[in-house]
C-alpha cells in the first residue's frame, strides 16, 4: 500500500523530466506558532489549469488546515500535526489513489516528533533539489539537540538516484538524498534524534 509520503514522491518523479526539477518543485517547512507550509508547483503539470476550491478547516488552534492554488502553486498550511493531511489534500485534488488509512510511517513519526517540540523551535525547511532529489535541513541553534553528536552518513547504491548524505554542521542537520528516498531522509534524522 502507498502511504501519502510514498504518492508525494512518486508525483515528485514522474514531473522530472530534466527541466521542470531545475525550476520547480516541494517545498515544506515549519512557521513559528509552530505549524507546516507546503508549496507545490504545478506550473508546467496537467494540474496547472485544474480548478481547486480554496479549503479552510479550522478545529483547534493546534489542529487547521488552510489549502490553496495560487500563481501556479498549491500551498498548505497546518497545525503542528496536519502536515500529512495537507498531503492528502493535494493527492485527492490530482486525483492520486491515496489510502487515508496510512499507519506508521515516518512522516507520522516525523510530524509526531514536531508536534512534541512545544518548548523548543526546530526551524525546519525540506526542499526538492533539481539533480532530482530531496534536501532536509534543520537549525538545532537553542535547542536540546544542538551538541548531539552525527556521525556523517553516505549511502550511494547502484541506481544513481538512489543515495543519502546525512551529517550535522554549524549546529545544523542536513540530510539529503534521490528523489525516492525521503521517506529514509526522514527516517534517518529520526534515527538520529532518538538514538
Amino acid at each position: 500500500m502507498d502511504t501519502a509520503l510514498d504518492q508525494i514522491q512518486e508525483w515528485y518523479e514522474s514531473q522530472c523530466d530534466g527541466d521542470w526539477e531545475h525550476v520547480y518543485g516541494v517545498n515544506i517547512k515549519t512557521l513559528e506558532n509552530p505549524s507546516w507550509k507546503v508549496k507545490i508547483a504545478i506550473a508546467e503539470t496537467e494540474w496547472e489549469e485544474k480548478p481547486f476550491s480554496e479549503l479552510v478547516i479550522k478545529r483547534t488552534d493546534d489542529d487547521w488546515v488552510h489549502c490553496k492554488v495560487k500563481y501556479e502553486y498549491f500551498f498548505g498550511f497546518g497545525g503542528p500535526g496536519n502536515l500529512k493531511e495537507i498531503f492528502e489534500i493535494f493527492l485527492r485534488w490530482i486525483d492520486s489513489p491515496i489510502s487515508l488509512k496510512d499507519i506508521s510511517t515516518s512522516l507520522d513519526r516525523f510530524q509526531e516528533w514536531y508536534r512534541a517540540q512545544k518548548d523548543e523551535h526546530y526551524e525546519i525547511t525540506l526542499d526538492t533539489l533539481d539533480n532530482p532529489g530531496w534536501d532536509l535541513r534543520v537549525i538545532l541553534t537553542e535547542t536540546k539537540l544542538k551538541d548531539k553528536p552525527c556521525e556523517k552518513i553516505t549511502i550511494d547504491r547502484e541506481d544513481e538516484d538512489d543515495w543519502l548524505r546525512s551529517w550535522v554542521k554549524d549546529e545544523k542537520f542536513y540530510c539529503c538524498g534521490g528523489p525516492k528516498n525521503l521517506d529514509e531522509i526522514l527516517t534517518a534524522f529520526l534515527s538520529w534524534v532518538e538514538s
